[in-house]
C-alpha cells in the first residue's frame, strides 16, 4: 500500500500482507481466493495512519517461471491491481516502503522457480511484510523508476515494469 497522494510514486510501496505455498496443505494461496469466489480479507495494520491509500495486489504466476525472463517465452507473469481505499483509525505511522519498478529482479528467488519440479517450499520474493509497531518499516531492498500501478491487463509484464 501507498499513501494516495504519492501517486505510488517513489519509494512509497509498503507490503502488509503476503501468502505464497502452504506445505502442510500443498496449496498456494490462490487456491484459497478460488475456493473464496475470488476473495481475500486482509487486514490492514492498526497502526497505519488515517487517510487515503492505493492497494496494490499482485498475483505472480509460475507455470512459465522455471527460468528467469529473457525477453523470449519464459518467466514469471505478474498480474497486479489497485484500489483506492480510506484506512480510518487511530494509527501515526507511515511505514517506509520500496519502489515499483525496482522490487524484483528476473533472477530473484521466488521470481525463477520450477513448479514441475519437487519443491517443499517457496520464498515470496519480495521486501518483508510491514509489522504493527516496527519503527523502521521494511528495508529497501532496491531504488526503481517511477509509474508503478495498474497497467492494462495483459499476458505478460516485463520484469522492468515491475
Amino acid at each position: 500500500m501507498a499513501p494516495l497522494e504519492s501517486n505510488g510514486e517513489n519509494e512509497v510501496w509498503a507490503k502488509i500482507y503476503e501468502d505464497g505455498y502452504n506445505p502442510k496443505t500443498k496449496t498456494w494461496c490462490i487456491d484459497t481466493i478460488n475456493k473464496n469466489n475470488g476473495t481475500l480479507d486482509v487486514t490492514i495494520p492498526s497502526d497505519i495512519l488515517a487517510g487515503k491509500y492505493i492497494l496494490r495486489t499482485e498475483i505472480i504466476a509460475l507455470h512459465l517461471a522455471a527460468v528467469k525472463f529473457t525477453g523470449g517465452k519464459d518467466g514469471a507473469e505478474y498480474y497486479s491491481n489497485c484500489a483506492e481505499i480510506n484506512v480510518s483509525g487511530g494509527g501515526k505511522t507511515v511505514p517506509k516502503g520500496v519502489a515499483i519498478p525496482g522490487v524484483y529482479t528476473i533472477d530473484m528467488p521466488g521470481i525463477v522457480f520450477n513448479t514441475s519440479a519437487p519443491f517443499t517450499s517457496y520464498k515470496i520474493p519480495g521486501p518483508p511484510v510491514y509489522k504493527v509497531g516496527d519503527p523502521s518499516g521494511p528495508v529497501k531492498p532496491n531504488s526503481g523508476a517511477k509509474k508503478p500501478c495498474v497497467k492494462k491487463r495483459r499476458r505478460r509484464q516485463l520484469p522492468q515494469d515491475l
